[in-house]
């Protein structure tokens, strides 16, 4: 018995030392208007809301609350249809940072994370609060090779496994 109890002790104090991957800081100085447009997905984590994918945009528009209408479109591959999905997006209290809180099904918020932009909001990086999410967005439905080799280092810097990433085609016209 006094084995077991110690076993029971010792897991507990290694599962509390545990810690859990320190995430990403988002950008500083965001300027949501200069985010607002449409955006194209260049790469992502697979995760089950966009599993067989492809062709996929996010269009986010200001609101007369503040709020910000986020409009997802994609192209399912396996269903062959266009999936839809409209949310809105809160900033944050602060909002010179780059985090949003979105929700496509109320009350239901998740953590959006701007994690990186270029100076000319012309690509970005996109997580989550925890690092089982990750977008590569663009304005363009493509990005150059040199463009694309800065960003993936800059997701390795963040502790990303780029080898997770899919690189979703954009070829339909939108």
């Amino acid at each position: 018995m006094k084995k077991y109890i110690l076993a029971i002790v010792i897991a507990l104090t290694l599962n509390s030392c545990a810690r859990r991957p320190e995430l990403p800081p988002v950008i500083e100085d965001f300027q949501a208007g200069e985010y607002l447009g449409k955006w194209y997905e260049i790469a992502r984590y697979d995760n089950r809301f966009e599993y067989n994918l492809n062709n996929g945009s996010a269009l986010y528009t200001k609101e007369k609350d503040g709020r910000i209408e986020v409009f997802n479109k994609a192209y399912n591959t396996k269903k062959d249809f266009w999936k839809e999905a409209r949310g809105y997006a809160i900033p944050h209290k602060d909002q010179n940072k780059g985090a949003l809180k979105v929700t496509f099904m109320w009350p239901f918020f998740a953590d959006y994370r701007i994690l990186y932009i270029d100076e000319h909001y012309e690509t970005a990086i996109v997580g989550s609060s925890t690092l089982n999410y990750l977008w590569i967005l663009a304005r363009t439905p493509t990005i150059s090779d040199n463009n694309k080799i800065e960003l993936l280092q800059l997701i390795m810097d963040m502790n990303y496994d780029i080898d997770k990433l899919i690189y979703p085609e954009q070829k339909l016209n939108m």
